[in-house]
C-alpha cells in the first residue's frame, strides 16, 4: 500500500436508558470517511492525529532524514496506521550480516498504542524481522494535535541513537556463546511450558517449531545470543500466525513474542556478565 485514503471522522454516541434515548458527553465514535466502518468507540478526551496530519508527519521525517519512502500500511481495517522510511545507510551490517531498516511512524485509533516512532529490522538473507518501539518515543493521544506533531518531529535523534544500541546490542550478543540447554530453558519460557504437567498438544507442536527455527538459525549464525534471536523472528516471522501481518513485525501477535524474546535473551546476557 503505498498511500491511506481515508480520513478519521468523530461522531456522537447515543444510548439509551430509563429517561429515553440520550447524547453521550463522554464518548465519541471513530470512523473511516470512505467506508463508515466504526474503528472505535473512545472517551470525549480521545484526540488521536488526523490521517492527513500522520501523512504530513511522515513527509517531513522523509526530508529531514533524508531516507527513502518506503510504504503505508493499515493494521486492523484501519484501527493502526504505520508509515515506512527506509534507511538506506550503508552501515546496516549487523555482525556481517546484511540488514534493512526501517524508521516506522505509526497512530492508532481504538486506544492500542499512542503516536510513536520505532526503528524496525529485517535481515536480508532470512527476511526475519524485529522491531522496537521504545517508551520516550511515544506521544499521548491527549495531546493537542500541534503538540503531537512537532513533539514526533523532535524525535528523530532518539531514533538514531535507539537504532545505534539496538545494533550495538546485536553485535555484542553475537559474540555470546551459549549452551543447547540455556536454548532449550529459553524456549520453554516464552511458550510457558510445564515440566510439572501435561502439555497440550497445541504447546507441544508450537515448541516443535520454534525449536525447527531455532536449530536451522543456530546452525548457520552459531550458538550466540544473536543466532537465538534470529531463532525466535524466524518463527514470528515465517510460521507464527498473524491475522494481521505488518512489514517488520511492527504490531500485533510477532511484535509481542519478539518483545518477550528481546527480554528474556536479556536477562540471559546479564548471566553471561
Amino acid at each position: 500500500m503505498k498511500d491511506i485514503n481515508f480520513e478519521i471522522v468523530k461522531s456522537n454516541i447515543w444510548y439509551k436508558n430509563d429517561a429515553g434515548i440520550k447524547e453521550s458527553d463522554k464518548y465519541l465514535g471513530l470512523s473511516r470517511s470512505d467506508d463508515n466502518t466504526l474503528l472505535s468507540i473512545m472517551k470525549s478526551g480521545y484526540n488521536p492525529l488526523s490521517v492527513r496530519d500522520f501523512k504530513d508527519i511522515t513527509n517531513r521525517l522523509q526530508v529531514s532524514s533524508g531516507f527513502d519512502f518506503e510504504t503505508y500500511q493499515e493494521y486492523k481495517d484501519g484501527r493502526v496506521i504505520l508509515g515506512y522510511l527506509k534507511n538506506n545507510a550503508s552501515s546496516n551490517m549487523v555482525a556481517g550480516f546484511p540488514m534493512k531498516n526501517y524508521m516506522v511512524i505509526g497512530t492508532s485509533y481504538d486506544g492500542t498504542t499512542s503516536s510513536f516512532i520505532g526503528t524496525s529490522t529485517i535481515m536480508i538473507r532470512c527476511l526475519n524481522s524485529f522491531s522496537q518501539i521504545s517508551q520516550t518515543n511515544r506521544i499521548k493521544h491527549t495531546a493537542s494535535a500541534d503538540v503531537k506533531i512537532e513533539e514526533l518531529l523532535k524525535r528523530i535523534d532518539v531514533y538514531f541513537k535507539e537504532t545505534n544500541d539496538l545494533y550495538v546490542t546485536f553485535n555484542e550478543w553475537s559474540g555470546i556463546s551459549i549452551h543447547r540447554d540455556e536454548i532449550e530453558e529459553l524456549i520453554a519460557k516464552i511458550t510457558k511450558l510445564s515440566s510439572t504437567e501435561e502439555n497440550s498438544t497445541r504447546k507441544l507442536n508450537q515448541v516443535a517449531v520454534i525449536q525447527q527455527c531455532m536449530n536451522r538459525e543456530v546452525d548457520e549464525m552459531g550458538s550466540n545470543l544473536f543466532g537465538v534471536l534470529n531463532g525466535f523472528t524466524r518463527y514470528s516471522t515465517h510460521e507464527l500466525t498473524n491475522k494481521y501481518p505488518t512489514l517488520g513485525n511492527v504490531v500485533g501477535s510477532g511484535a509481542v513474542f519478539n518483545s518477550r524474546a528481546f527480554d528474556l535473551i536479556k536477562e540471559l546476557e546479564l548471566s553471561h556478565a
